[in-house]
């Protein structure tokens, strides 16, 4: 990238860089479309399959997207992602009841577009603004988290008002989504980021500032995934059962959105290490209570706190990669981290619900996350250098 950037040019960049999180965030809406899509003839199982491909999809292919960033640069890696997401809608606005073909478009296609506009405006943006580069990151972050909101709502606009059905929602998506995105390309620099040789990425991998990296990502997004994805049981048995359980899921989304800004601008002031075991240990405290009681004001608590920590592991990781080994090896290796929270995805909700159904409560599962998250806030606290 060029050394000289314009204030002006930079906050366009910015401006374009929030824009496309936020389209690319609307993957967190897909259980809008569920009731449509059964109407269709795909199942419950066969939507939420679907939407494990993407995030799947999605986390894996941020490693070629960071390949494409770096030989050809952000104007390039968006116009690509905008491209797959065109392809990916219009693929499934035409599935007609096939669900592999639905799996294709949306799980694949759309799942490469989010990891390749996801991984192309998160080094550029932080990069732009060095001195800021948690505030910026938490805004990105946020917006990523916010497109969901406002994706659901305008799909039940959509529906309600213009009376369109799912496919045509899909096309809509294609078009309008697709246009946008390559619109938030034009702006971006198109030179790309030479990167260090292969030996001494390799020895960044094996360095203890980036396994930190990635024992704490995997510990807290482990932790936050499990409560997420059995805060709806968890809220249907507590005691009295008094509030309707959609409460304790939305907390913890607002949660979400407000701590990927809380944190990143507690980042800036304090520092990645300081973040980044303040953040876990947050999250530690916030789910505590749940070991000792299922009271409905207890678990509306857990629900806000942690969320907000949660949001934490969207910040504080993808900056202290930069801090730690510079905008050249960002592109590298955070999508290389981010496969921590792929792997969270898959395992960390399902031992929540299989200790909860051997044991009988949820008491252990909140243990077994405590005890992972003491366990990285210890390692962290050893290996990570102070900066």
């Amino acid at each position: 990238m060029p050394m000289e950037v314009t204030n002006q040019r930079r906050i366009l960049m910015l401006l374009a860089s929030i824009a496309v999180q936020m389209i690319l965030g609307g993957v967190y809406a897909w259980s809008s479309f569920t009731p449509s899509l059964t109407a269709h003839g795909i199942s419950l199982s066969q939507s939420g399959f679907i939407f494990g491909t993407m995030i799947a999809t999605f986390t894996l292919s941020a490693i070629p997207g960071s390949f494409v960033l770096r030989h050809r640069g952000a104007r390039t890696t968006i116009a690509i992602s905008a491209l797959l997401y065109f392809l990916g809608n219009m693929v499934a606005s035409s599935f007609s009841g096939s669900f592999f073909l639905l799996l294709f478009g949306m799980g694949i296609l759309v799942g490469c577009s989010i990891g390749f506009g996801y991984v192309s405006v998160l080094g550029l943006a932080m990069h732009l603004f060095p001195h800021k580069r948690g505030t910026v990151a938490g805004l990105l972050m946020a917006a990523f988290g916010g497109g969901s909101i406002l994706l659901s709502n305008l799909a039940r606009h959509l529906m309600e008002n213009q009376n369109l059905n799912v496919l045509q929602i899909f096309r809509f998506l294609g078009i309008t989504y697709g246009i946008i995105l390559f619109i938030c390309s034009l702006p971006m620099e198109r030179n790309n980021h030479r990167v260090g040789e292969k030996q001494q990425v390799g020895h960044q991998l094996a360095s203890k500032e980036f396994i930190s990296l990635v024992l704490g990502l995997f510990a807290g997004t482990f932790a936050g995934l499990l409560i997420i994805g059995n805060l709806y049981p968890i809220a249907t048995e507590m005691e009295g059962n008094l509030i309707n359980p959609a409460i304790h899921i939305s907390l913890f989304s607002i949660g979400n959105v407000l701590g990927r800004l809380v944190w990143g601008i507690f980042q800036d002031k304090y520092g990645s290490r300081n973040s980044i075991l303040a953040s876990l240990l947050f999250l530690a405290l916030a789910i505590t209570p749940l070991v000792f009681s299922t009271h409905p004001f207890v678990v509306l608590v857990v629900a806000l706190l942690s969320g907000l920590g949660f949001g934490a592991c969207f910040v504080v990781y993808a900056s202290a990669t930069l801090q730690y080994f510079g905008i050249e090896s960002f592109s590298r290796l955070y999508p290389l981290c981010f496969l921590a929270y792929g792997l969270s995805g898959l395992i960390g909700p399902g031992t929540g619900s299989m200790l909860a159904t051997l044991a009988g409560s949820y008491s252990y599962a909140i243990l077994l996350s405590l005890g992972i998250l003491f366990l990285s806030i210890i390692t962290i606290w050893k290996q990570l250098p102070r900066q």
